[in-house]
């Protein structure tokens, strides 16, 4: 895969399409958020795009108990978290309703200082509501 410095429509269309059609399974995150994947989507390149020279975004659609949920991972190997502005921009362009500030945003670190990620996640309707515990 071609790094890039912009994303294409076209690439955002890919990684859109991908993720509806093949929703990762509720068992699979499971295992995924207990570091037991089956398969890693970061690892499949209709999950992904790389943003020259330093980033790799990562796209899907989760099942979790009450509905489905997009996730955006934004890796950087250079011991910094993606710039806010990135992701902002990848978010609108991935079709993310809520503002970064009403979403679920957590950073991650790969057990190395110089592999570090931010996620992003939301509903796909974009309503928490569903989602919070009662």
């Amino acid at each position: 895969m071609k790094h890039i410095a912009i994303w294409t429509t076209d690439q955002i269309e890919k990684l859109k399409q991908n993720a509806e059609k093949n929703v990762v399974p509720f068992e699979e995150v499971k295992k995924l958020s207990k570091g037991d994947p089956l398969t890693i989507p970061g690892d499949d390149e209709n999950h992904t795009i790389l943003i020259a020279p330093y980033y790799k975004a990562v796209y899907t659609h989760e099942e979790q108990q009450h509905g489905i949920l997009r996730h955006l991972s934004i890796s950087s190997n250079i011991s910094e978290y993606p710039p806010q502005e990135l992701v902002i921009v990848l978010m609108n362009d991935l079709g993310f309703i809520n503002s970064i500030d009403k979403c679920a945003v957590w950073p991650e670190n790969f057990g190395s200082d110089s592999c570090i990620a931010i996620n992003v996640v939301e509903p796909i309707d974009g309503d928490w509501e569903p989602h919070r515990k009662k």
